[in-house]
């Protein structure tokens, strides 16, 4: 879970997961660019951030988001360690690419 979240009251009922998982190196940079949209009121998806403001963000804050990234990916690894087959990892890259993502989707049905 992220840092400003909290677990909900009936977490230990939750037996299954299907995690979807953004490579950080685009994740981190569109986060910034939701902030930056967010930040001045721009419809959501509009336009990245200008390059100055990036580098300022990335070299103040992307450590932090790296280590927060580190930890809900370590989370979800322990999360089901003995029912292993109750968790699945997707790969957001997978899923929305025009020749793996019928795959993957097929791969998430049937885990579902």
């Amino acid at each position: 879970p992220h840092d400003a979240g909290k677990l909900v009251p009936w977490d230990d009922n939750i037996n299954r997961a299907l995690v979807i998982i953004r490579n950080p190196m685009h994740a981190i940079p569109s986060f910034f660019n939701h902030i930056y949209e967010m930040k001045n009121h721009l419809p959501v998806h509009s336009q990245r951030a200008p390059v100055d403001a990036w580098i300022e963000w990335r070299d103040r804050l992307a450590a932090i988001q790296i280590s927060r990234f580190e930890k809900f990916v370590d989370y979800w690894m322990e999360r089901f360690l003995q029912l292993n087959d109750n968790r699945i990892f997707v790969s957001y890259e997978r899923l929305t690419d025009d020749d793996m993502g019928a795959e993957e989707a097929i791969r998430m049905t049937r885990f579902l």
